[in-house]
């Protein structure tokens, strides 16, 4: 029976009791790592500017109709063209678009084009499944807020050239559809997102938590003082006859009868 015990491990209450002698440790852990999150998500804030486009593509079969073979051409058009803006070689067009565009403003110094992997980090499209429409749409985003108008026009010149007849093969796969674009984009278009300093700081207050769980079971472990007759007689190999209560105690129970 006795090494039974001795084998069922920690109870809950052993474990709160290891929290109640471990307490300032673990809220110091707590605290600390908080400050660290805060800090860090001051250090960190950036805003980042994003502008969405909807894009219209509806499949031109060198009619005007509406029949349903259009219509479905144009809803798997929709899916194509936007699985097709994650594709290496569209990131390439619009890095070259971008640089046209860059060479026929007149103010040159606006912006400067990103690399095409930036521009592939920065370029996210979403095909409307759900409504089965002939919609999908983009989104371009930057930290810097003067690229978002320039990329996104870029991208739009993209997708009308592709449905423009020509030489390259890249363009002959698009060139029976037609792409309708709801407006150029204007400033009014671009909104902003911060990262969230409260998100940031509690994630940092949970890991504290776990931090100081961890430390204050460690501790125990390490610890050399004996807490319990059981300890004392399972190193001593003595079984323990009677305990002298600590006369504090004895006392403050005695006055609280």
């Amino acid at each position: 029976m006795e090494e039974n015990k001795n084998e069922q491990g920690l109870s809950l209450l052993d474990i709160l009791n290891i929290i109640k002698r471990r307490i300032i440790g673990i809220i110091i852990s707590i605290v600390v790592l908080m400050l660290a999150g805060l800090g860090y998500a001051i250090l960190t804030d950036r805003t980042t500017y994003h502008a969405t486009t909807s894009v219209y593509v509806i499949y031109d079969n060198g009619k005007a109709d509406t029949s349903t073979d259009s219509i479905n051409y144009g809803r798997l058009a929709s899916k194509t063209i936007a699985e097709a803006l994650n594709d290496d070689k569209m990131w390439r067009l619009i890095y070259n678009k971008a640089n046209d565009n860059l060479k026929n403003n007149e103010d040159a110094n606006s912006f400067v084009v990103p690399s095409y992997t930036e521009i592939g980090k920065s370029l996210s499209a979403s095909y409307d499944s759900n409504l089965q429409s002939l919609r999908f749409s983009f989104t371009y985003s930057s930290t810097d807020k003067n690229l978002i108008i320039p990329m996104t026009n870029a991208v739009i010149g993209v997708l009308k050239d592709l449905t423009q007849k020509g030489s390259d093969e890249y363009k002959d796969a698009f060139n029976c559809f037609n792409i309708s674009i709801l407006g150029d984009t204007i400033e009014d278009d671009i909104y902003e997102t911060s990262s969230s300093k409260i998100k940031t700081t509690l994630i940092f207050a949970v890991v504290g938590l776990v931090v100081g769980f961890i430390y204050a079971f460690i501790a125990e472990l390490l610890s050399q003082t004996l807490r319990s007759k059981e300890q004392l007689e399972d190193i001593c190999d003595i079984k323990v006859i009677g305990i002298i209560p600590n006369i504090n105690s004895v006392k403050k129970m005695e006055g609280e009868k």
